[in-house]
C-alpha cells in the first residue's frame, strides 16, 4: 500500500459520515406522515430532484469501473451516456405525467392496476433480487478504493458504508435521500473538475500534451462502427443503451 490519507483526509471521511446520518436525524424528527417518508411531501423542488436522480444514477460502478474501462480501450462506454438523453426526454415528456396523474408511489401498483397482484410481486420480487446484486458490486467497488489509502479490512470497510447508508435513509425517508444525494452530486462533480484539472496540469504539464497522447491510442473512438451483433460494436451499444435506460427510468424504483 503506496499512500495512506492523513488525519485531515480521515477527519473528513469522519465528518461527512456524520453529516449523512445527521441528515438523516434532522429529516426523521421532520416527517410527521408517511407521504413525507415515502415521497418528501411532493414538495421536491425540480432542480434537486433532477441532482437526486443523476447522483443515483451515477453509482461507483459509473464513476470507478467505467473511466477504467474508457482508459483500458476508448470511449466506448459513453455511448451509454448518450442514449440517456433522449430516453430522459421522452420519460420527462410522457412517462412522468402519466405517473403522477395516476397518483402512485411505486411503479409496480401501476403494474397491478393494469395487469393484476402477480405481475406487481413478480416485478418487485425481480428489483429486489437486481438490487442485492447491484448494491454488491457498489459497495465492494467504494470499498475496494478505500482500501488503497485505508489500512483497513474490506469487509469492514463495506460494513461501515452499508449501515452508515441505511440508517440515514431509514430515518430521513425520501427526502433525507435526495438532499443528500444533491451533496454527493456537488462532490461528485467537483472531484470530477479536480481530477481533471489535477491530471492536464499537474501530471501531464499541460492539456495538449494529454489529448495528443489520447488521439494517438485512438482513445476517443467510439468503437466499431460495423453491424455485427456479435461484437461490442457502436450499434450494439446504442441498442442496449436505449433500452437499459428506458428500463432504468420507467421501470425502476430507485429513479421513479
Amino acid at each position: 500500500m503506496g499512500f495512506q490519507l492523513g488525519t485531515i483526509d480521515t477527519s473528513i471521511l469522519i465528518i461527512y459520515g456524520i453529516i449523512l446520518i445527521g441528515m438523516g436525524i434532522y429529516f426523521f424528527r421532520k416527517s410527521k406522515t408517511s407521504e413525507q417518508f415515502m415521497v418528501a411531501g411532493r414538495g421536491i423542488p425540480a432542480w434537486a430532484a433532477g441532482l437526486a436522480v443523476m447522483s443515483a444514477y451515477t453509482s461507483s460502478i459509473s464513476y470507478i469501473a467505467v473511466p477504467g474501462k474508457a482508459f483500458d480501450s476508448n470511449w466506448h462506454p459513453l455511448i451509454f451516456a448518450l442514449t440517456a438523453l433522449p430516453v430522459a426526454w421522452f420519460v420527462t415528456k410522457y412517462v412522468i405525467p402519466h405517473y403522477r396523474k395516476k397518483n402512485i408511489i411505486s411503479v409496480y401498483r401501476y403494474l397491478e392496476e393494469k395487469i393484476g397482484v402477480w405481475a406487481r410481486i413478480y416485478a418487485s420480487l425481480s428489483f429486489v433480487l437486481f438490487m442485492v446484486g447491484r448494491t454488491a458490486v457498489i459497495l465492494y467497488l467504494s470499498s475496494l478504493l478505500l482500501t488503497s489509502f485505508i489500512d483497513v479490512d474490506i469487509r469492514w470497510l463495506i460494513v461501515v458504508i452499508g449501515i452508515v447508508t441505511i440508517v440515514y435513509t431509514l430515518m430521513g425517508g425520501m427526502e433525507a435521500v435526495i438532499w443528500t444525494d444533491v451533496m454527493q452530486s456537488v462532490i461528485m462533480v467537483g472531484g470530477i473538475i479536480f481530477c481533471g484539472y489535477m491530471l492536464t496540469t499537474e501530471v501531464f504539464s499541460k492539456p495538449d500534451f494529454l489529448i495528443q497522447k489520447a488521439f494517438d491510442a485512438n482513445k476517443f473512438s467510439l468503437g466499431e462502427t460495423s453491424f455485427s451483433l456479435s461484437s461490442r460494436t457502436m450499434w450494439v451499444m446504442i441498442i442496449y443503451g436505449v433500452t437499459e435506460n428506458v428500463r432504468n427510468l420507467i421501470a425502476d424504483q430507485n429513479y421513479t
